[in-house]
């Protein structure tokens, strides 16, 4: 089974003043996202990747991006909307800019969280790290029970969630951290495969275009080893 997890598309708008947007900001795609969105379809469609199910989560972003995705394809599928996809509750830095959090004297926990992802103890947020990594996991689980081995699904949630999905690979999220890569740029996708009973990462944080140029061990469409 393969697993595309994509960030979804852009909310603001050239030159505007970007702002932190968790779980209690439901902000639309702007033209830019719309498109990231179509493109996401094409790259599909150019890979000759059929979906099996498409999941998203709750927020417009999301739900959206997957609904254009969908649509483009002309496919007879329903986004799935999973509460487990949800962003992350910013708590007092939703809506601030990252400028309005360091004057705010949180600089300190804003640089440790977007260097070494490190959850803030007195922003606010809701939830925590474990609960965060530990339903990204149940939510995989769901997937490997409910799918095909031979399944190809797309998965629409958000940066700040996305991140937790490198815990499914050992190992692979602090490799990440460590790296400085865990971040996942709007549009841009990653790929998981579960083979063996076991997940594996074949990329992170590329285009869509990667679709075409990447070359799983196993031929998820026809079930075929590549030889």
């Amino acid at each position: 089974m393969q697993v595309i997890v994509s960030r979804h598309g852009n909310t603001f708008l050239p030159g505007e003043t970007v702002v932190w947007v968790g779980a209690r900001q439901d902000l639309p795609l702007v033209d830019t996202g719309i498109k990231q969105a179509k493109h996401l379809a094409q790259s599909l469609q150019q890979a000759n990747i059929t979906l099996n199910a498409v999941y998203c989560g709750p927020l417009k972003r999301t739900s959206d991006y997957a609904r254009i995705v969908v649509d483009e394809l002309n496919a007879s599928l329903e986004p799935i909307v999973d509460p487990r996809l949800n962003e992350i509750d910013y708590g007092h830095w939703s809506g601030l800019s990252t400028l309005d959090i360091q004057k705010r004297n949180d600089g300190s926990e804003l640089a440790a969280w977007e260097n070494f992802s490190q959850w803030p103890k007195n922003a606010g947020w809701t939830s925590s790290a474990i609960f965060i990594a530990n339903e990204v996991s149940a939510f995989a689980d769901d997937l490997i029970k409910q799918h095909a081995p031979t399944d190809s699904i797309l998965v629409i949630t958000s940066n700040g969630r996305l991140r937790y999905f490198l815990q499914l690979i050992p190992e692979a999220f602090e490799q990440h951290i460590q790296n400085k890569t865990f971040k996942v740029t709007t549009g841009h996708l990653c790929l998981l495969v579960y083979e063996n009973k076991k997940w594996q990462l074949k990329f992170w944080n590329e285009k869509p275009d990667s679709l075409k140029l990447c070359s799983p061990s196993l031929d998820l469409r026809h079930g075929k080893p590549i030889n």
